[in-house]
């Protein structure tokens, strides 16, 4: 069996139609998951780039690689394999269109691990540039066409539904229902959000559903280009798994507080729209399930291994559902964990319907300490820790237990700086 992993940067659950969105954002993920396997509470590992793939790739929770904020000068131990590492030595051809290995930080080098593993890589130039989406899914078909020696992993990695929101073609920009996104009435946003807007967009933007849906319209171009590595895929002579995720979402209205003030349209914090992602898969042979078991990020390269038969390895954080495309109902992880050591040092759990999170630097105008009970306050607005005090010094015990025995002795949050500027 070929498999080939999708990861489009930045995007939220959500924003798929298959995930109830209203709009028709997403009808080439929507056959996908109509045909295959769709997680309903699928999550990252944190909010940013960095340690959201390279826990994707490893099946390490980022305690365990080192790797917790972005813009890191830290790699993860060599005895860490990667992803295409495994697949490599399964005797599969490795291939990646990516926008991974870069070299934002001057004077830095390159994030080697990214690469790792890969025959053939494919990376944008020239540096500090990402591909439109429409170049990505060229170069991906370019390389199926070439009919590359089976079986093959092939990695493609797209970046458009990142922020700024205005790089898709004219033609997808058709989300807006509104009459006047410069309207002064609906001037609402934080003046930093607003005046991004501006530089992004060219005008005084002050709708924010005119910013959300130009989301959308990124997305749904992302869709039109995933739709054409679909059909190629669709023509080769063996059988080909195709997997979609993202490594984190991204703070919608209404705005979420970090750093003291509220922000929207990036990703800062632990919020849910941060976290929660969209897993979709179509495996040859499977039957179309839906699942409510939580999974996360850490899990998908000990299910993509045992998808492929690739011998999986011992001591990986993650736990496979690769069950799910026999018909079985694997049972999904009871707590999920978080952290954040970019903008803000932060950590989060989710147990039981409940989110708690703390702060592991204090900062100014910030609580210390949140717990929010999702079912009914999905959009974490009522802090519920001094009324729950029992629960919260729990799932505050949950997260030490969890650092333990992720991190050992030196944990990573407590000993690297915060790489992120708030932008």
């Amino acid at each position: 069996m070929n498999l080939i992993l999708i990861a489009v940067d930045t995007l939220r659950a959500d924003a798929l139609s298959c995930y109830g969105n209203t709009d028709l954002t997403s009808p080439e993920i929507d056959r996908l998951a109509s045909q295959g396997t769709l997680i309903e509470n699928f999550y990252s590992v944190g909010n940013c780039t960095h340690p959201g793939f390279t826990t994707m790739l490893s099946g390490m929770f980022p305690e365990r690689t080192g790797v917790v904020s972005h813009w890191t000068r830290v790699s993860p131990p060599q005895e860490i394999r990667m992803m295409a590492e495994y697949f490599d030595e399964g005797g599969f051809t490795t291939a990646a269109i990516d926008n991974l290995y870069d070299r934002w930080v001057p004077g830095h080098q390159y994030y080697p691990w990214f690469k790792r593993g890969f025959s053939h890589y494919s990376y944008p130039q020239p540096a500090n540039r990402f591909q439109p989406a429409s170049d990505v899914s060229r170069a991906a078909c370019r390389w199926l066409r070439r009919s590359p020696r089976e079986p093959f992993f092939l990695f493609v990695h797209f970046w458009d539904t990142h922020a700024p929101y205005n790089q898709a073609p004219e033609e997808f920009y058709r989300f807006y229902q509104g009459e006047d996104p410069c309207d002064p009435r609906l001037d609402f946003m934080p003046p930093s959000v607003r005046e991004a807007q501006r530089k992004t967009f060219g005008r005084p933007i002050t709708d924010p559903a005119f910013v959300v849906a130009a989301y959308e319209a990124e997305t749904n171009y992302v869709d039109r280009c995933i739709g054409e590595i679909v059909e190629d895929a669709g023509k080769l002579d063996d059988e080909t798994a195709i997997a979609l995720t993202s490594d984190h979402g991204e703070i919608m209205p209404p705005s979420r507080l970090a750093l003291g003030r509220p922000w929207c349209f990036c990703h800062i914090g632990l919020s849910q729209g941060c976290l929660r992602l969209p897993f979709v898969a179509m495996v040859p042979g499977s039957q179309p399930v839906e699942t409510g078991g939580n999974f996360q990020l850490v899990d998908v390269l000990p299910t993509l291994l045992d998808l492929a038969g690739v011998t999986k390895p011992s001591g990986l954080d993650g736990i496979s559902f690769a069950g799910l495309f026999d018909g079985g109902s694997p049972k999904g992880r009871e707590n999920l964990f978080f952290s954040e050591n970019t903008y803000q040092r932060q950590r989060a759990v989710l147990s039981s319907g409940w989110k708690y999170s703390r702060m592991e630097k204090r900062y100014d105008s910030m609580p210390r300490r949140e717990l929010y009970c999702l079912r009914e306050d999905p959009s974490e607005t009522i802090n519920l820790c001094d009324l729950q005090v029992e629960r919260s010094d729990r799932m505050d015990t949950l997260i030490n237990e969890y650092v333990e025995n992720t991190a050992g002795e030196v944990d990573p949050l407590r000993v690297q700086e915060t790489t992120g500027r708030p932008y």
